[in-house]
């Protein structure tokens, strides 16, 4: 893996055949998510023999986006990241991602492009493709996916049948059931896995808590409960093994489904508020609208608890959502690719 942060470098890399535009940190509506999408969609695109040397990713490094930075680098891309993070916003945008020349371009972050920045991108990119994009320009690219965000000027490629989701393989050797989940995004905006554990301990709840390594100091404070901390190699394999989880309405909600797992939804931002509600419709997920509201989350419980009611839970999550998730949007994205390019890698 290559990474750098000045133009001086840039003679290394300026004709990548794919680039990937998205940042990762501890900002509002940032979050991890983007990251692993993107980091998903190269490996699946490297397992249909695109070389690894081929693609470049462009994002934000410095304060709060560092840990986006530190994902990518971690599975060993080539990353260019420019030394001011304002470098990477608005109209310098489209600059900085224009001093490369690419056969395709993949921008995941919600974006609003203008009209004169997508022509603009295309005058070194190919072909290009937003993920959850708002813009009103959307028609103007090659491919949109919005398996997130809705965009109010096309109704193509929305919801779950769109999703790209984080790859990772699972152990069999977990015991299922003993177990539970919590997760509330790469960015946790509201302190709610904090309020969710003060309830559980006032609830003196009894099965194992995974949470993530980096909130074992957090947890020191609740002595009734148990936790088991996990980390980026175990993370989906405690995730699928679980009874049940407890998340934000980002990814790892679309995740829980995809493993047919009942999942209690509390939303960090608006536009997870409209994803939770969308799934609880469909019967795949429970609504919380707050983690302070202790006799909800008490009474929640209890049903989970209810062999028949989980059982339930899982047939409609089963039917009306791991069915449908596929890697549909992936082979859009391959299809969409020069087929001759690969044929030449």
């Amino acid at each position: 893996m290559k990474s750098y942060s000045s133009s001086i470098k840039l003679k290394n890399f300026l004709n990548k055949k794919i680039i990937f535009r998205c940042d990762g940190g501890n900002i509002n509506e940032v979050g991890t998510g983007h990251i692993y999408r993107c980091l998903a969609t190269a490996r699946f695109l490297e397992k249909k023999k695109i070389k690894r040397k081929n693609f470049l990713f462009i994002t934000k490094k410095n304060k709060e986006f560092i840990n986006g930075f530190k994902l990518i680098s971690s599975e060993g891309y080539d990353i260019y990241s420019p030394f001011r993070n304002n470098i990477l916003d608005k109209k310098l945008e489209i600059n900085t991602i224009n001093k490369f020349k690419s056969e395709l371009l993949i921008i995941d972050r919600l974006d609003d492009l203008k009209k004169n920045e997508i022509l603009k991108l295309r005058e070194k990119h190919k072909k290009i493709i937003l993920i959850d994009s708002k813009s009103k320009y959307i028609k103007l690219v090659d491919l949109n996916l919005n398996p997130h965000i809705k965009n109010k000027y096309t109704n193509k490629n929305f919801g779950i049948k769109y999703l790209i989701l984080p790859v990772q393989k699972t152990s069999n050797k977990l015991r299922k059931g003993n177990k539970i989940f919590l997760f509330f995004g790469g960015y946790d905006k509201k302190n709610i896995l904090k309020k969710m554990i003060t309830n559980l301990n006032k609830l003196n709840f009894k099965l194992k808590i995974c949470v993530e390594e980096k909130h074992r100091k957090l947890c020191k404070n609740f002595k009734n409960l148990q936790f088991i901390f996990i980390n980026k190699k175990n993370f989906f394999s405690y995730l699928k093994y679980s009874k049940f989880a407890i998340t934000s309405g980002g990814t790892i909600l679309f995740c829980s489904l995809k493993y047919c797992l009942p999942n209690i939804s509390i939303a960090q931002y608006k536009h997870q508020k409209l994803n939770i509600l969308r799934i609880a419709k469909k019967n795949g997920t429970l609504m919380m609208e707050s983690a302070k509201h202790t006799k909800k989350l008490n009474y929640i419980l209890s049903r989970f608890n209810n062999k028949t009611y989980i059982n339930n839970f899982k047939k409609k999550i089963n039917i009306n959502f791991s069915k449908k998730i596929s890697e549909n949007a992936l082979f859009m994205i391959l299809k969409l690719y020069d087929k001759e390019n690969i044929r030449t890698f």
